[in-house]
């Protein structure tokens, strides 16, 4: 298995305001999920720890972010030739906001064929004033920040010209949707037994309202699954506060 992390630096330049610089990182999650980190090393849930010249990364020099649809199928022609090299079958493509559970995820995987062309992501529906004058019309997103999970045939599937033409102007929450159908990919939404998103975005923001909510009405609290896989668009502390919870914590007499 394999985690390609898209993040950004911001860079002051004499040119412009700001430069942004996107990068991607490739590393292998044997029992641990590689993240960046802002002392240039890569943290591991293990002892392991690797530095930036030990993990592949290919830097570009691009003002793009991966929310712009061509440089996204770069990092999936990126992520598709070096699966060729690698005996891998699954890629997770995420920020540096996105906290992968790596437990929960590979006990997701196990019913999945990644032979299948499977893109697994979080879908939502992108309403405005607008859409409802128009309501025939596909307002379906895609939400890139919890991650995308993809098989590696997807990664394949994914790089066909179809893909090209009228999709490259499109915002990539939208064009991998479209993309995904006309290369014959599937897309799934994961939810658990209890109809509990498994892969969530602002997850944390959410349930500090919800606390302050429930508190004042006293309702019980609907927490998040509790086999989530991925939490989007945290910062970096709550990346540390979630690692020591989940990997370092145990419980009394086990």
């Amino acid at each position: 298995m394999r985690q390609v992390v898209a993040y950004r630096k911001q860079l002051l330049s004499s040119n412009i305001g700001l430069q942004f610089v996107s990068g991607l990182t490739i590393g292998i999650l044997l029992g641990f999920f590689v993240k960046f980190c802002y002392e240039n090393d890569f943290s591991a849930n293990s002892a392991q720890i690797f530095t930036i010249e030990e993990v592949d990364i290919a830097t570009i020099n691009t003002k793009k972010t991966y929310y712009h649809w061509d440089l996204y199928r770069e990092i999936i022609k990126y992520s598709s030739n070096h699966e060729r090299h690698q005996n891998l079958y699954w890629t997770v493509i995420s920020d540096e906001k996105t906290f992968i559970i790596m437990a929960n995820l590979r006990r997701f995987l196990i019913s999945y064929d990644p032979e299948e062309p499977l893109v697994i992501a979080r879908i939502f529906n992108k309403r405005n004033l607008i859409s409802y004058m128009f309501p025939w019309v596909n307002y379906k997103r895609i939400t890139l920040q919890s991650g995308v999970i993809f098989s590696r045939t997807a990664l394949d599937y994914l790089i066909s010209e179809a893909c090209l033409g009228f999709l490259s102007s499109y915002a990539t929450e939208k064009a991998l949707l479209q993309c995904s159908s006309h290369t014959n990919v599937h897309v799934v939404d994961p939810i658990d037994q209890d109809g509990k998103h498994l892969l969530t975005t602002n997850a944390f923001k959410e349930m500090r309202k919800k606390l302050e909510y429930s508190a004042k009405m006293k309702d019980e609290l609907q927490c998040y699954s509790n086999q989530a896989v991925s939490f989007g668009n945290i910062n970096y502390q709550t990346h540390r506060l979630l690692d020591f919870t989940i990997n370092r914590i145990n419980v009394f007499g086990r």
